[in-house]
Formats: C-alpha cells, sequence, structure tokens
C-alpha cells in the first residue's frame, strides 16, 4: 500500500461530529443530574424481626432507621396460608375459619378477587390456603406515617385474570403503596396481560422497580414498555453479604447508585446477632447513606428518569457527519474506483435509516469503528513527532466515536437498560482486524511471510496473540462472561479507592502504553529500508495491541446506563495513566535502539 497525506478535512468533519454528539450529550447529563434521589429500602420482615430481638415496637425500629437514611420499606402479599401459621385463621371441619376479626375484611376481599365470585366455602381447602389477601394496611400506615415510602411486592398466580391483576394493584395503591414490585420470578399479569399491569400502573401513577440482575420473566418487557415508569433496584442476597465486610457492602451500593444509576437500594442485615440489630442495621444504613451524598446522590423518593427530549432526527444529523470519514477509509483500504463510494453510500443509508431504532444502532455502531480506524490508519500518513501529542491526537479522534454512540443513542429507555448498544464486540474486534491487516502489509513483507513456511517463534507468537484477542473480546461488552481473577479485583479495589472512578484496566495498562510504543517505532523506521526490515512486525504488534486501548475508549462509552460524566472521567484517568506508563516504556525501548548498533 502506497503511502498518501492524510487530509486535513477529516479533522474538520471528525470536529462537526464531535460537537453535534456533545450538544446530545449534555442534554442527556441535565436529565441523569435531574435524578440523583436515592431511596435506601429494607424488608418489612426484617424490621419486624429485629425489632422483636430488641424489644422495640416497630414504630420505633422505623423511626431510629429513618435517622439512619431509610426511605423506603418494601411490603409482601399476606396470604391465607400464613394467617393460618399466625393463628389467625384455622381449618375447622375441612373449613377455613376466621379467628382475628382485623382480617376478616382482608380475607372477604382476597376471595372475591382470586375466586372470582365462588363461595368460598365450595373452594377446595389447599386452593383456598394460597388465597393473596394484599399488603398489610396497618403496617403500610406505620411506613407512611414516617413519609417513607411502600414498596409492594406483588406475586403472579395461575390464572391471573384482568380484573386479578387490576384489582390486586389498586388494593395495593390504597394501602398507601406508590411503587410496584414484583415478587418471585414472574411479573404480575405474564404472560398475557402485561398491558393491563403497565396500564393499571399508569392510571395508579405507580412505579415498577426492576431489580438488577434478577431473572424476572416479563421483567424486560414492562421495561420496554414503560420506561417512564421505571426505577432501578439493587440489592445483595443474605449469601452473599455473608462473605464481605461492611466497607464492601458499602462500597458495592454506593457504587451501584452512582455508576449504575441505581434509585432503590435495598438493603438487608449483614447479620443475624447481635445484643442490638436494629442499631446495627441502622448503622449499616448510615454508611451507605453518608456515601452515596459523598458521591453526589441525595435520600429521598425514588423517582424515574426524564428523557433528554433529543429531535428525531438528531441521530440522522450525527451520522452524516461520518460519511466523509467512511468515505476516505474505503477508499484507503480499497485500492480500487469504487471503494471510497461504495462506504460513503453505505453510511449514507446508515444515516438516512437514523430516524429508526434498528437505523439508529445501526449508524452507532457504524460511527463507533469509523473514527477508531482513521485514527489509527492516520498514523501512517501523518507526521508524527513527539510521541505524546501524537498518543493524544489519535485518541482524541478514537473518543469522536464514543462520543457518536452517546449522541446517537440518547433516550431514556437506555438509561435504565431497557435497551443497550447491540455491537460492542464487533466495535471493539473490527478495527482492530483492520489495523492489523493494513500495517501488516504496510510495514512488513506480508505477501512473502504468508507463502513462507511458519517457524516455532511465529507460530507461538500467533497462538499467544489470538489467545490474547480471544480473552479480550470475551472480557468486553455490557455483561462479560469471563470471570475476574482475586488478584485483579484486589487491583480494581484499590484503583477504587485512591481515584474518582476506576479506569479500564487493559486500557491503561496494555492498550495506551502499546500504542506509545508503537507510534514511536512507526516514527523510527518511516523511510529506512533496514529499520522497517527489522522493526516493521514489532510496530506492527505494537499498534494492533495499541488499537485495544482506542477501541475500549469507544467501549466506555457504549455503557449507556452509566452516567456520562462518570464515563468521560473514566476515559480521561486512563488517558493520564497510559500516558505515564506508555512514555516511560518508550524511553526504554527508545534507549535500547540507540544503543543496538544494528538497528542505527
Amino acid at each position: 500500500m502506497k503511502s498518501r497525506t492524510f487530509p486535513l478535512w477529516i479533522w474538520a468533519v471528525s470536529a462537526l461530529t464531535a460537537l453535534l454528539s456533545l450538544y446530545s450529550i449534555v442534554k442527556r447529563h441535565e436529565a441523569e443530574a435531574a435524578n440523583r434521589s436515592v431511596a435506601i429500602a429494607v424488608e418489612m420482615d426484617n424490621v419486624q424481626s429485629l425489632a422483636a430481638s430488641q424489644g422495640i415496637t416497630v414504630p420505633s425500629a422505623l423511626a431510629l432507621l429513618k435517622k439512619q437514611g431509610l426511605r423506603a420499606v418494601v411490603v409482601s402479599e399476606d396470604s391465607v396460608a400464613s394467617l393460618i401459621s399466625e393463628g389467625r385463621m384455622a381449618e375447622v371441619k375441612g373449613h377455613l375459619t376466621v379467628l382475628d376479626p382485623a382480617v376478616a375484611a382482608r380475607v372477604q376481599r382476597g376471595d372475591a378477587i382470586r375466586l372470582n365470585g365462588m363461595d368460598p366455602s365450595l373452594a377446595p381447602v389447599w386452593y383456598a390456603r394460597s388465597v393473596l389477601i394484599g399488603i398489610d394496611p396497618t403496617e403500610s400506615k406505620m411506613i407512611t406515617d414516617q413519609g417513607m415510602t411502600v414498596i409492594a411486592r406483588c406475586s403472579n398466580v395461575l390464572g391471573a385474570t384482568e380484573a386479578y391483576i387490576k384489582s390486586t394493584l389498586e388494593w395495593a395503591h390504597e394501602n398507601g403503596a406508590t411503587v410496584f414490585l414484583p415478587e418471585g420470578d414472574q411479573v404480575l399479569g405474564r404472560r398475557d396481560d402485561l398491558n393491563t399491569t403497565v396500564d393499571t400502573l399508569r392510571q395508579l401513577n405507580m412505579l415498577y422497580a426492576t431489580a438488577e440482575f434478577a431473572k424476572i420473566s416479563g421483567d424486560d418487557n414492562v421495561v420496554q414498555m414503560a420506561p417512564d415508569l421505571v426505577v432501578r433496584l439493587h440489592a445483595a442476597q443474605n449469601a452473599e453479604l455473608d462473605k464481605m465486610s461492611i466497607d464492601d457492602v458499602v462500597e458495592r451500593y454506593s457504587k451501584a447508585a452512582r455508576e449504575r444509576n441505581m434509585r432503590i437500594l435495598l438493603i438487608r442485615p449483614m447479620s443475624l446477632a447481635g445484643s442490638k440489630p436494629v442499631d446495627d442495621f441502622g448503622t449499616l444504613i448510615g454508611a451507605v447513606r453518608t456515601k452515596v451524598e459523598q458521591e453526589g446522590g441525595t435520600m429521598g423518593a425514588p423517582g424515574p428518569f426524564r428523557s433528554a427530549g433529543m429531535p428525531r432526527f438528531f441521530p440522522v444529523l450525527i451520522a452524516l457527519t461520518v460519511v466523509p470519514v467512511a468515505y476516505w477509509i474505503g477508499a484507503v483500504l480499497i485500492p480500487l474506483a469504487w471503494g471510497g463510494p461504495l462506504c460513503g453510500i453505505l453510511m449514507f443509508i446508515l444515516a438516512i435509516a437514523g430516524v429508526t431504532k434498528t437505523g439508529s444502532q445501526l449508524g452507532a455502531l457504524a460511527a463507533s469503528m469509523a473514527f477508531p480506524t482513521a485514527s489509527l490508519l492516520s498514523l501512517d500518513m501523518r507526521r508524527l513527532g513527539k510521541v505524546l501529542a501524537d498518543f493524544l491526537v489519535t485518541t482524541a479522534m478514537s473518543l469522536v466515536g464514543g462520543l457518536a454512540i452517546a449522541g446517537m443513542l440518547n433516550d431514556l429507555p437506555y438509561y435504565i437498560r431497557a435497551e443497550q448498544f447491540p455491537g460492542v464486540k464487533i466495535s471493539v474486534f473490527v478495527p482492530l482486524a483492520i489495523v492489523a491487516f493494513y500495517y501488516f502489509f504496510s510495514l512488513t513483507r506480508g505477501r512473502d511471510q504468508i507463502k513462507s513456511p511458519i517457524t516455532w517463534s511465529t507460530a507461538i507468537l500467533g497462538m499467544v496473540t489470538l489467545g490474547a484477542l480471544a480473552f479480550m473480546i470475551a472480557r468486553t461488552g455490557n455483561d462479560s462472561p469471563t470471570g475476574v481473577s482475586g488478584t485483579e479485583l484486589a487491583f480494581r479495589n484499590i484503583l477504587d479507592q485512591i481515584l474518582p472512578v476506576r479506569p479500564r484496566t487493559k486500557e491503561f495498562l496494555v492498550g495506551h502504553p502499546a500504542l506509545f510504543i508503537g507510534i514511536g517505532l512507526l516514527a523510527y523506521i518511516k523511510g529506512n529500508k533496514e529499520r522497517m526490515e527489522k522493526l516493521g512486525s514489532w510496530a506492527t504488534l505494537a499498534l494492533m495491541v495499541g488499537a485495544m486501548g482506542q477501541t475500549d475508549i469507544v467501549n466506555t462509552m457504549c455503557h449507556l446506563h452509566t452516567p456520562v460524566y462518570l464515563s468521560l472521567l473514566r476515559i480521561a484517568e486512563g488517558m493520564v495513566l497510559g500516558s505515564i506508563i506508555g512514555l516511560v516504556l518508550w524511553m526504554i525501548v527508545k534507549r535500547i535502539l540507540v544503543r543496538t548498533p544494528t538497528h542505527a
């Protein structure tokens, strides 16, 4: 591939893409900043148990916990079976009898909703035991008297009718609930009546709590159908809490609120023992509250996010600015007259399709690949001087790809993960493959090497490179399937403690330093045939590994449920740390090159 000059108009086009994207990003930041209210929640069953163990009343326990930061309480529906276990109902001669007059009306209403007009005495006892009788109004009043939010946890039942769904939610709302949280592994109304569930919640002005990491059938559907009603909830299970220190628990919850837009933090007791379990639980709640407030959150009732209100045509506008960049990449990679026009036309089609959801996602995917690719290809055509300056310029252009994603996919469903950027792995792998291909044939005798026999050293290097790439791809994405080692977790914890936000490890420890070496080697061998013969392969490898850092910058912006300012801060920190490491490594490599006579 013959050398050519990098056109200055690419810089102008990139600047235009960045400006349009930043305008959209500012609107998104305003929407995110408008909702910083976080509700710490607990389960009523836990409060009752802890209060009894400490010998105080439930209202006293709620008041104590409220002082520490409690703002919401989860209340589950009672059932006839639970009343029997409490001695408030009994089975007498094959029939169920109410022993506590205080629950008679609830049982009667529950029977009417579940049995759909059937005489309760005709229902089998085993079936009547399963009848749900709503959340306890006495418990709800204790919570609302404290000025806190009632979160109703309601179950789906076999054969739930439209009337059952509406009645269940209306009953919870009458008892003070303003948030609905599914109980069990299905959303109320799953599968055929989710429209009823959503419509009823909307009519009652109730919110829907979606639990992070929980596998609840129908949850994704409700989140997609009604993103304006959704608040995200984070909880740790008792088995997890048993293995964590209080500092770890506090860090986990505060990070969920700060980095993943969780607006309900459901906290469970870390220990079931203690002389004053309510006070101990309050200490944990207070520590979480303090940490959340230190990181910019406020304590209050949970609320949904609002849309940034961007015009529907805006993703099209951003995508159109990518067309010239796609044209230039096509002209460079496809040395035929139709190469540039083909890529430009394809990008234009994707840009026009940006008025649709799928079209905007595909356009964002194209932009996420175009700018890192262009920035890395430009190194072969720019006059390279100072390694640091060249790194910063290259990284700035790559960042435009990430800005374009955040600017184009700027809507409420992305804030709450109802929608996600679908091409994370593609946007990472394709630019890397293009860069490797381009520099392999530009800096080495690629065609000759392909024809030559494979040596053991070449085979081992190839296997190591492929293994590293496979691992990197597996670790990339919104939900990486590859586990994290204990050593890496410890290292991450250190970074979390000393930095405002943790930068990506493979970015500042691997990608950025490698790019420094790649840029330095590329400048060193340019115009010198002997140096290119000896160092071209190493420069190609360094640039390919360096491409990981550039695509990882874009990948950071793909996490659209993370507040945008944190993503930008994470990228900036990675650049600073990566630059320091990269400069040190390049100084060492440069000294070795100078001292090696054969490379002079």
